[in-house]
């Protein structure tokens, strides 16, 4: 019959040696050193290997046996095939009659019974009668008792993990973690992406979950329609990806960012959490990314909006009212880098006229303008009270206000907020609103992005946010060191910088914000309307 793979039995050993005991380093090959050369091991030494290991319990004891019957059944002597068969048929027949007692429902009956079946025909008699050797297909017992015993490892070795349902494991990540993120936007989508999961692959116990349903479920997800869950108003993925192909114009897809980081992204989250658990072995998902081919680079995400842009779209964002963010972020995100939700959310007290010897937007920095003695207890608290956010820890930072925002009157608008609000840590702009996931600049961003499209700007690739990009390319065209621009930007350092280096900007640092500069933009809307408030509509009167 061929030689037992060494590899095989070190496997079956192992598991019997672990069963119970906790140690999962315990006979596994990739913990232990291996002899060099040795593929593989005589059934005999196989059947030395397995006696020797004298294992506790019912269901250790038969799993030896059945291992080893199917190790006589390897040898070439036909007396130890026929008494292998024999062996094995007993041993099966005492597997199943004690689940049975347990009340345990077994996997591989129909693999024992169609392996009970062969037995019977090749043999023709009971157990009892001795088969005539020359009537056995040892080739086909043995593949098939191989198979089993394959089968039946597996088995033993899964039961050793949890057999919680999906919908309770969810249901305990979601209490134990999910509960501790900060963003409340996070805490809302990481339950509904899982419950996603849980529709695609049916409530199983968690450790019969396998790379294969995690496969099957990116495979949907990359069919996934944009915002299908609102289009098609059903929360079933597979259903959503059916209606969409019905259509005459089908919604795109998702992207393979969004696949990768919005949905499989907290699944494998999910599964880390179950192995810390000790509820299963190995992550699934840890593997599992979408297969879709990116189109471009992260940098063409977004385009920078060019000056002839700038132009059109900062005509139509001088008209709303002076005190409005609508005015004043598109024209601040051009000089300043900031992103929206950094300058919709800036308190009366975020200016900073003595840092570095120029005024400075303070974003949510606790550092005093000496750098030395730290915020006192007072500002300490306020700050923990605080309910706006940064995108990464880079965000706080202080960034210098340019020439031109000055010159637009930047300094003036901060100036008269702060003597008609009733508290100093009254919002600068009043027409912004905190939303439930605690955003202060979505509705700004949105109400922007409109205007873009009004005036004509209608790439998808061009966004308020692109002015970020604009900024960033002004940045480097004039010489800006990459340092200071990250900084100012609030974007992590790299490398040993990010460990040591200081994150507020130095004096000369700060004064690089001159050298941004804009051939050919155009502000004369913004200078036409400087002047007194008129009335209580908050308008400027023209010049």
């Amino acid at each position: 019959m061929g030689a037992i793979k060494a590899d095989f039995i070190k496997d079956a050993q192992g598991i019997l040696r672990r069963t119970g005991d906790g140690d999962l380093v315990v006979g596994r090959r990739d913990h232990e050193p291996r002899s060099p050369g040795v593929d593989n091991v005589d059934p005999r030494t196989a059947l030395e290997l397995l006696r020797a290991e004298k294992p506790a319990g019912i269901e250790n004891r038969i799993a030896v046996a059945i291992l080893e019957a199917v190790a006589r059944i390897g040898l070439r002597d036909p007396r130890e095939v026929a008494a292998g068969v024999h062996a094995l048929d007993e041993a099966l027949d005492s597997l199943s009659d004690y689940r049975a007692s347990e009340g345990v429902l077994n996997p591989v009956q129909r693999q024992i019974e169609d392996l009970r079946a062969l037995l019977m025909a090749t043999l023709g008699h009971t157990r009892a009668v001795q088969p005539p050797v020359a009537a056995i297909d040892t080739k086909a017992v043995y593949e098939m008792a191989a198979a089993g015993a394959r089968t039946g490892i597996a088995q033993a070795e899964a039961e050793r993990w949890s057999d919680m349902p999906l919908s309770k494991a969810i249901e305990r990540y979601v209490s134990e973690e999910v509960s501790k993120l900060s963003g409340t936007k996070h805490r809302e989508d990481v339950p509904r992406r899982l419950q996603t999961f849980l529709r695609a692959v049916g409530d199983k116990p968690v450790r019969e979950i396998a790379p294969g349903d995690l496969k099957a479920y990116r495979n949907q997800l990359d069919l996934m329609p944009d915002r299908f869950a609102a289009r098609f108003k059903t929360d079933d993925l597979a259903k959503a990806i059916e209606l969409n192909a019905r259509r005459l114009k089908p919604y795109p897809h998702n992207g393979p960012i969004t696949v990768n980081l919005k949905y499989l992204g907290p699944v494998r989250r999910f599964f880390d959490f179950l192995v810390a658990e000790n509820l299963i072995v190995t992550n699934p998902a840890a593997k599992i990314q979408s297969t879709q081919k990116e189109l471009g680079s992260a940098k063409t995400k977004r385009h920078p909006l060019r000056v002839s842009q700038c132009n059109v779209f900062l005509a139509r964002t001088a008209q709303f009212p002076v005190p409005t963010s609508s005015r004043w972020v598109p024209l601040m995100m051009l000089f300043s880098g900031a992103r929206p939700n950094e300058l919709a959310q800036l308190q009366v007290d975020d200016l900073r006229l003595d840092f570095n010897g120029r005024p400075h937007l303070n974003v949510l920095t606790l550092e005093e303008a000496d750098g030395d003695t730290g915020p006192d207890e007072a500002t300490a608290r306020r700050h923990e009270a605080d309910k706006r956010t940064v995108k990464t820890a880079s965000g706080r930072r202080m960034i210098p206000i340019h020439p031109k925002l000055i010159e637009m009157g930047l300094l003036d608008l901060f100036e008269r907020r702060r003597k008609t609000a009733q508290r100093t840590n009254a919002l600068l702009f009043q027409d912004v609103k905190r939303d439930t996931y605690g955003h202060y600049g979505r509705e700004v961003s949105r109400r922007l992005n409109r205007c873009l499209r009004q005036v004509g700007i209608t790439n998808p690739r061009l966004t308020l946010y692109s002015l970020r990009h604009t900024f960033r390319d002004a940045c480097v065209e004039g010489g800006m060191p990459d340092q200071a621009r990250r900084k100012m930007m609030g974007h992590a350092l790299e490398g040993m910088d990010g460990v040591y280096g200081a994150a507020l900007l130095s004096r000369s640092e700060s004064s690089w914000i001159e050298k941004v500069v804009y051939e050919g933009l155009d502000l004369s809307p913004y200078l036409v309307l400087r002047g007194a408030i008129s009335g209580n509509r908050g308008r400027f009167r023209p010049a």
